[in-house]
């Protein structure tokens, strides 16, 4: 299958290499920003109010075009950057100073090139993985609550009632305690790599992915997408191999399997489960596992949601340095109202708790947070 893969890349640079008349690009992007309230118990800054990007579905901008070079074949790009200033994600335990509620970064999401013709897709460069957003199907109309519940509020510490970080070092954020198991991120790293990546044509409702990365990582997907009378369903399933590169004490290799699968009725009723599980083959290391239940109303206009989603994290993180292991329970309630041409607003309440395995002298406070947004696309 890498031969494969190796093969089909190398025809894509070919035909670019081949055709030098330009492709028509189109420029297109969004604007997203939210005002947050959170309350995580820390005495020393008490509740925090911040404005910032939401990362949920965050600021971006790009060009894109697509065009047939001959019969049967088409050749396509995608360039698209992210640019966020006091993002959704990011720490809000500050005390009140406007230059250190975040930095402003830009991000580079998608530069790629591809090929379609009537045996799939092939795509090179730094795009989604095969199971980028394979645990985040959704029919309900309100994007703010989903499995990647982490991107809203997840620099927030989670302190005891002391007003102390329940957890020392670096893994004491919502962030830190939340796996939502898809793409390349077993790092916490993006999942969008520089890569190659085939999609089959849609067959009654099927289409199949496979992508091959950078040091030998490489995830492959199915996904499906149909509708029986009233009902709408859509669904995915994927498996990751991905190699981290941690200590020899540690397996490099890290598998998962995960999928979710959503369902809506023409009435506008509709619901969504994820689930996930990474095995670390290790003894040293649990497994990480996720459960994700979402239930919705969408009129049209108006979107309702109401989740639930349970985390349980390893005992030593990926990457740095917690012993002990950690439960993460969330549930959040949502409203989206969409104004048409692009424009939207939305209301997000979500609540967070843990439980931690071992060494607890007192247990972490829940985190109470409250957003309001809006988001303009061109």
């Amino acid at each position: 299958m890498k031969k494969y893969l190796l093969a089909s890349s190398a025809l894509v640079l070919a035909t670019f290499a081949v055709n030098a008349q330009a492709i028509d690009a189109e420029f297109y992007g969004q604007v997203n920003k939210g005002i947050v309230w959170a309350d995580n118990d820390d005495n020393a800054t008490g509740d925090v109010i911040r404005f910032g990007d939401v990362d949920t579905n965050s600021t971006r901008f790009g060009f894109r075009g697509e065009q047939e070079v001959r019969p049967g074949l088409s050749a396509s790009f995608l360039i698209e950057g992210e640019l966020k200033d006091g993002d959704s994600t990011g720490s809000f335990d500050v005390a009140g100073d406007p230059t250190s509620a975040g930095a402003s970064t830009f991000t580079e999401r998608h530069a790629r090139i591809g090929l379609t013709g009537n045996w799939g897709s092939v795509f090179l460069g730094r795009t989604s993985s095969a199971t980028d957003g394979i645990t985040e199907i959704d029919l309900s109309g309100v994007e703010n609550l989903g499995s990647d519940l982490e991107k809203i509020g997840g620099g927030i510490t989670f302190f005891n009632s002391a007003g102390a970080a329940a957890i020392s070092g670096d893994n004491d954020t919502v962030a830190n305690n939340w796996d939502n198991i898809e793409g390349f991120s077993q790092t916490d790293a993006s999942d969008r790599v520089n890569l190659v990546r085939y999609d089959s044509p849609i067959f009654n409702g099927f289409q199949a992915s496979i992508a091959s990365a950078n040091g030998g990582s490489w995830d492959t997907a199915l996904r499906y997408g149909n509708k029986f009378g009233a009902f709408e369903v859509k669904a995915g399933l994927g498996y990751v191999n991905q190699n981290v590169g941690l200590a020899a004490a540690v397996n490099d290799d890290v598998t998962s399997w995960s999928g979710s699968v959503a369902v809506k009725h023409d009435s506008g009723w509709n619901g969504a489960f994820a689930y996930g599980r990474k095995d670390n083959d290790s003894s040293a290391i649990d497994d990480t596992k996720l459960m994700y239940v979402k239930a919705g109303y969408d009129t049209g206009n108006w979107g309702f949601a109401a989740d639930w989603g349970n985390s349980e994290r390893a005992n030593v993180a990926l990457g740095g340095g917690n012993a002990n292991g950690r439960e993460v329970d969330a549930i959040g309630l949502g409203a989206q109202y969409n104004f048409g041409k692009g424009v939207s607003s939305a209301v997000t309440y979500r609540t967070f708790s843990m439980d931690r395995e071992t060494g607890v002298t007192e247990g972490a406070s829940d985190i109470d947070l409250l957003m309001v947004s809006t988001r303009v696309k061109f």
